[in-house]
């Protein structure tokens, strides 16, 4: 996919006037009606859509599950122009990798001509053709024989990645403080997701905490008494008409990746956010870091613009893409306790979602 091509899970986003065109056309199911496809879609446990920069739709794909054990892949379709891009393979990728089918351990689909596509993902061909036609593919989750079992497919680097339970999100404390900068430091040595180009050091970590007051919480996620995720809410700008807007920041520990813990966090942020009165969750993410785009589109984050070539990190100029979500109605406005002056100096931030001003 173009850098700028994105995937939405919105069955209300489809176009189904070109799904039904593709599907109609199709080798598996030629002739389907519209009416049949909408239902199918509405009925599915997941509905991904591929949109190319202009805002057309250029693929379409969803997901039977009963999202514990057994999820079938089906009508993965690209059009025509775009295909040999790895759309195809992006939103098969974001079905495996979406936090509500973590639990799920099979997964099938049935090909006649695209194999290619799904190996690299971990499907391979059913090895027993006298119970299933020879098309078929099954993609299986290994169940752990020991803690240090990981998943196939290079999906995970250590053993974080077998059965790892739910995560307990809690309100970080200054113990918590060492934990949050391993993991934050990791990314400034190795990720876009942040700008910051140097480790913070622990006394600037200290201070950040310390400046995120009741108004702008900072959370961590635990998993066994280990902190493996943290986020936190920050005010968007210093100026006191800004102040029911926030940014937020979401950090998983590298090796606990595709487990759920993202969304675990950044679904306690948008609690606490509404909680406390906050109107708009405003989020900056590097435009190469789509499963952070993603991540924020399944929350309901809205892209509402796009800054070209405003970093410079690891030898070469990114983009940013700023997302929005508004948690109340426009016309309920606050009472008049608001004040005039400029309000408190904004805590600095070292957020994945908040590049560098």
């Amino acid at each position: 996919m173009n850098q700028n091509d994105r995937i939405v899970e919105s069955v209300e986003a489809m176009d189904f006037t070109r799904v039904h065109a593709w599907l109609t056309a199709s080798y598996w199911v030629p002739g389907i009606t519209r009416e049949t496809v909408e239902r199918e879609a509405r009925n599915s446990a997941l509905v991904i859509g591929a949109f190319a920069a202009d805002g057309s739709q250029i693929g379409y794909a969803r997901v039977i599950s009963d999202k514990s054990r057994m999820a079938y892949l089906a009508d993965v379709v690209v059009e025509e122009a775009h295909r040999g891009r790895g759309v195809a393979r992006a939103m098969v990728r974001y079905a495996l990798d979406h936090p509500e089918l973590a639990a799920v351990s099979t997964w099938t689909l049935a090909t006649r001509d695209a194999h290619g596509v799904y190996a690299p993902l971990g499907f391979r061909p059913m090895t027993d053709p006298q119970s299933m036609p020879e098309r078929w593919m099954v993609r299986r989750r290994p169940k752990p024989a020991s803690p240090t079992m990981v998943r196939e497919e290079g999906e995970c680097r250590s053993g974080a990645c077998a059965e790892t339970p739910p995560p307990v999100i809690r309100m970080a404390c200054a113990e918590d403080l060492e934990a949050i900068n391993a993991i934050y430091n990791h990314y400034v040595l190795h990720s876009t997701c942040t700008y910051q180009e140097q480790p913070e050091p622990i006394e600037g970590r200290r201070d950040w905490f310390a400046r995120h007051g009741a108004a702008h919480p900072v959370t961590v996620a635990e998993v066994g008494g280990r902190i493996v995720g943290w986020g936190s809410l920050s005010a968007y700008h210093a100026r006191s008409a800004y102040r029911y807007t926030v940014e937020n920041s979401v950090y998983v520990h590298h090796d606990f990746h595709r487990r759920g813990i993202g969304s675990a966090l950044l679904r306690d942020l948008i609690a606490r956010a509404r909680a406390l009165g906050h109107h708009t969750v405003i989020a900056g993410i590097d435009a190469s870091q789509t499963a952070s785009i993603g991540l924020h589109a399944r929350f309901g984050f809205e892209q509402v613009g796009h800054l070209r070539e405003v970093g410079l990190k690891f030898g070469r100029w990114l983009d940013v893409v700023y997302m929005e979500l508004r948690l109340s109605d426009p016309t309920a406005l606050p009472g008049p306790e608001a004040k005039d002056h400029d309000g408190p100096v904004r805590p600095q931030s070292t957020s994945a979602m908040e590049p560098p001003r």
